[in-house]
């Protein structure tokens, strides 16, 4: 029987599971990061923000008062949350594990931001928007560990 080695690019599964308990640690903290952002809008144009944040559908924020430009609050939550988490999240790319993580829900807002931005409020809320984003931020991190996480690893196949 002849032997041969081949190399194959592989995740690793501990590396994998330490990006999401930190990807899902991280969660509530942007998600009220995103409502600040929507709130600094409000408190902008001289109202009373109301921010809540939960574990299953993100957060909101009321605006308690007129917003005088609904587009700049409709993208500030995202736009806001997803500048810091998409800026921390490369200064960490040394550190491929929560550059992962981070820079996953940094973009995620970033997509989040535009569709909130030019979509209908109408499906901006609610469970299913809560299944659609998390498909999103899904694909983007398992893109991000395909692509900057495998490892390769040696295979000896027997002929």
């Amino acid at each position: 029987m002849k032997s041969h080695t081949r190399h194959a690019k592989k995740l690793d599964r501990k590396r994998v599971l330490i990006c999401l308990l930190i990807f899902f640690a991280l969660l509530p903290v942007f998600s009220y990061l995103h409502e600040a952002g929507h709130a600094l809008v409000c408190l902008a144009d001289g109202n009373e923000p109301e921010i809540s944040v939960d574990i299953f559908s993100g957060g909101t924020t009321l605006c308690h008062g007129d917003v005088s430009n609904l587009f700049a609050y409709k993208i500030s939550g995202g736009l806001l949350a997803g500048i810091i988490g998409t800026t921390i999240g490369i200064a960490l790319f040394r550190w491929k594990i929560p550059f992962v993580a981070i820079t996953t829900i940094g973009i995620g807002h970033l997509v989040n931001a535009g569709i909130e931005a030019f979509a209908d409020s109408y499906f901006t809320h609610g469970v299913e928007w809560s299944f659609f984003m998390g498909l999103v931020e899904f694909v983007i991190f398992l893109t991000l560990l395909i692509i900057f996480d495998r490892k390769m690893v040696k295979r000896n196949d027997v002929l």
